[in-house]
């Protein structure tokens, strides 16, 4: 499992591999909330499903936690973490995930 840390937002790839049980208090630590008409009706999450069968989930940052933080939290979760290149996938492109 790896994440891509953007401006606006962490992309998760193989999150299904993150038990279930992990995801509240990694969402706590990430600060994350529900964004209206970007995530689903009370989730702090997207989440998709690619050809492949991969579940990638996407956090979007709403509070300011620097880079380096959101790494270290990530981490704690074996999630390994870098952060995006200016050139990447587009910011509100949730089929972006699929690699």
């Amino acid at each position: 499992m790896r994440a891509t840390i953007w401006p606006d937002r962490i992309d998760i790839l193989g999150a299904d591999s993150l038990p279930r049980q992990k995801w509240e208090p990694l969402l706590n630590d990430l600060k994350a909330v529900h964004v209206p008409s970007v995530t689903a009706v009370g989730k702090r999450m997207a989440v998709t499903v690619g050809r492949s069968g991969r579940t990638d989930a996407s956090v979007y940052r709403s509070t300011p936690i620097p880079d380096n933080e959101v790494i270290r939290i990530l981490a704690k979760y074996g999630i390994t973490a870098s952060i995006g290149v200016e050139n990447g996938p587009p910011r509100s492109d949730a089929g972006a995930l699929e690699a």
